[in-house]
């Protein structure tokens, strides 16, 4: 599927997509090049689309971006 039909607004559907990502979803995302991160260039290039958070899922993903495995991956990937 391609990324990019999926926010593409349609008949009957507003052109605003708002999503909450869950802090897995993120971290894969940006962590490795693999169908992850290729969704999030494509919310991101779509424009039409509000990304939605809450303290608790920023709590998550600060206190999992800092565990060794993600540590290590952001060392390889710069």
């Amino acid at each position: 599927m391609l990324w990019s039909r999926m926010f593409a607004p349609s008949a009957g559907r507003s052109a605003i997509v708002r999503i909450v990502l869950d802090t897995n979803i993120v971290v894969s995302g940006l962590l490795w090049r693999g169908a992850l991160y290729e969704f999030m260039g494509a919310i991101r290039a779509a424009g039409d689309v509000d990304l939605y958070s809450s303290p608790a899922l920023i709590e998550e993903f600060a206190d999992v971006i800092e565990r060794p495995e993600c540590l290590r991956q952001l060392a390889l990937i710069g």
